[in-house]
């Protein structure tokens, strides 16, 4: 008997270490995400999306507490891990077309405001 007392002092004794606030540590706060800058960047001017009130408080939220550095960052973020996610390599091909696409619209509609 004596045997499983001490066999239970010592699993307390062990558990107590392990719940000790000595060892536990605290996470560092990681540096807000800051997107990546794209292969086929052809403007970097912005534009404006309609959103919810619901969505920009949100995301603003976000923002204001450090994760994100910009509305932008959080965006790209959101597509990066979908595009990843969830996307398959014929959509992602797809995609990298109709980017392709957009960016050459982009081009002579500007070249085109300048004539």
């Amino acid at each position: 008997m004596a045997e499983n007392r001490n066999l239970l002092s010592s699993k307390k004794d062990k558990n107590k270490d392990l719940l000790s606030s000595k060892r536990i540590e605290t996470p560092h706060p990681t540096a807000p995400y800051q997107a990546k800058n794209s292969k086929n960047n052809v403007n970097n001017k912005t534009t404006t999306a309609r959103i919810s009130y619901n969505v920009l408080n949100r995301a603003n939220a976000l923002i204001t507490m450090g994760h994100f550095s910009s509305f932008s960052d959080l965006v790209d973020r959101l597509l990066t891990d979908y595009e990843d996610d969830y996307l398959n390599d014929d959509e992602k091909r797809e995609q990298e077309v109709m980017i392709q696409t957009y960016e050459l619209q982009q081009k002579y509609s500007t070249k085109k405001k300048n004539k």
